[in-house]
């Protein structure tokens, strides 16, 4: 489609321009750049656009709180039809030591071999919200996953290294 309005702009233009209307050909080929270009554009900047009350919404899907400010340090987007998110955040050390403890005397709480355990124990099922708790290595992890009927299904995972302050969100549509 982007391409269809790019290639579409030039033959407007001189269409119009050899109609006697170039001020029309070239106001209508603009337009039609535009719609082609604006979205890619986003696309692009996309990760530039997450704010804290992102992170935050992101965290309640993992039931999840920040009780002390944080500090976003990075975020990358990628993917177009699927959508995979990275996000890390600088937390406080009373936040980190309150989610480890969460996370780790959780009931449900095992060790894992891997990250994507929902992912991977669920292979893309309908399912309303499960929540898993678990650790691999020296990290901590809680993962959401929920898959609505007619919906890409939507898997958020966070990560907390126990020798670090920063937690790491991923989120995944695909």
């Amino acid at each position: 489609m982007i391409a269809i309005f790019i290639i579409l702009s030039p033959f407007l233009y001189f269409f119009f321009k050899k109609s006697g209307k170039k001020r029309t050909g070239l106001i209508l080929s603009l337009f039609f750049i535009s719609i082609a270009i604006i979205p890619v554009i986003f696309l692009y900047f996309e990760s530039k656009f997450y704010f804290k009350s992102d992170a935050i919404n992101d965290l309640k899907i993992v039931e999840i709180t920040l009780n002390e400010n944080f500090e976003i340090i990075e975020n990358k987007i990628t993917g177009l039809a699927e959508y995979y998110q990275t996000t890390k955040l600088k937390i406080s050390k009373n936040d980190k030591e309150r989610i480890i403890n969460e996370i780790s005397n959780s009931v449900d709480f095992f060790v894992y071999d891997k990250y994507n355990f929902l992912k991977d124990s669920n292979n893309n099922k309908e399912s309303s919200k499960i929540i898993a708790h678990y650790s691999f290595g020296e990290k901590y992890i809680k993962e959401s996953y929920e898959k609505k009927n007619g919906f890409a299904p939507v898997l958020v995972m966070i990560i907390l290294n126990e020798k670090s302050n920063i937690l790491e969100v991923r989120r995944i549509e695909d």
